[in-house]
């Protein structure tokens, strides 16, 4: 996509993909904390609650990643929201010169 005066404001493939590995990373261990803690508590007869959580918790975030990985590529095709900022070189520093809105 290229926003005002040609520059380009794409998102690549590597950072989304590291953006929905971070946030799923965070949400497995905390999502297994939870499930593990309500499988104790409702579930007391299973022997390893905790590995029950997280093997809930893994089939639920590898379908999350898949979705938020696919929505973080759709999202960088909209151009919606977006601030493009346009800098020039003065003396061999980098200053800001207009700031503009898709």
């Amino acid at each position: 996509m290229t926003g005002h005066h040609g520059h380009s404001v794409n998102e690549t493939k590597a950072r989304s993909l590291l953006k929905a590995i971070s946030g799923r990373v965070i949400e497995i261990a905390v999502g297994t904390l939870v499930f593990g803690t309500i499988i104790s508590i409702f579930f007391p007869s299973i022997p390893s609650p905790f590995i029950a959580g997280l093997g809930f918790n893994l089939l639920e975030e590898t379908v999350c990643f898949i979705v938020t990985y696919g929505t973080e590529r759709v999202w960088n095709k909209v151009s919606w929201g977006r601030k493009v900022l346009d800098k020039i070189v003065i003396h061999g520093s980098r200053e800001e010169e207009d700031s503009t809105e898709s």
